[in-house]
């Protein structure tokens, strides 16, 4: 397992390079064929993933910078979608640390443009960019999110989720994400309808 910052690659469960740490993100049982791009051993250590709704709270927004600025420098690799305004400052701050990152967009990574802001973390080795969709998928939807939120959390050690609404934190009928064996580190009681 190593760098492959150039261009999205496509592993399947059976290749050699798969790691074994997504073999926990099935789908009907089998683990999901994945596309990365960058340095897949961010996923060996500690991963901690970081999920916000679009709307946060004062008080929500004040933790969530305190708590980026004591992550920038940690030996963590923080995990997100990175999409709502509040995890997109979140991903800004850890990119000017040290902090290793795993961007999983709700989409295929064919076709994606790579904001220039994550191209030197990305030759650097510290941003994996990891898809659980396939190239037909270019836009998020709220399904795409909510599975996107549900497979990305199964992968981390512990999870902060903060300002969603019980059904998105729920991600559908089989699926509860407090129930889901990942801790949640942080979840103010701050729901938006």
């Amino acid at each position: 397992m190593g760098k492959n910052p150039g261009h999205p690659v496509r592993l399947r469960p059976d290749c050699l390079d798969y790691p074994t740490v997504l073999r926990r993100c099935v789908d009907k049982g089998r683990p999901l064929a994945v596309t990365t791009q960058g340095n897949l051993r961010v996923l060996e250590g500690p991963l901690l993933g970081f999920f916000s709704s679009a709307r946060s709270t004062g008080e929500a927004i004040l933790k969530t910078y305190d708590l980026a600025q004591a992550l920038r420098g940690v030996d963590v690799t923080v995990v997100g979608g990175f999409q709502s305004p509040m995890e997109r400052e979140f991903l800004d701050f850890l990119l000017r640390g040290t902090a290793s990152v795993v961007v999983c967009p709700a989409r295929g990574l064919g076709n994606m443009r790579i904001p220039r802001a994550w191209k030197d973390p990305l030759a650097r080795g510290r941003l994996l960019l990891l898809s659980f969709f396939d190239d037909g998928v270019r836009r998020p939807t709220a399904a795409i999110a909510a599975k996107r939120l549900r497979y990305a959390t199964l992968r981390t050690n512990g999870a902060i989720v903060q300002g969603f609404r019980p059904e998105v934190v729920r991600c559908g009928e089989d699926f509860d994400l407090r129930r889901s064996g990942t801790d949640l580190l942080y979840n103010p009681n701050v729901v938006h309808t």
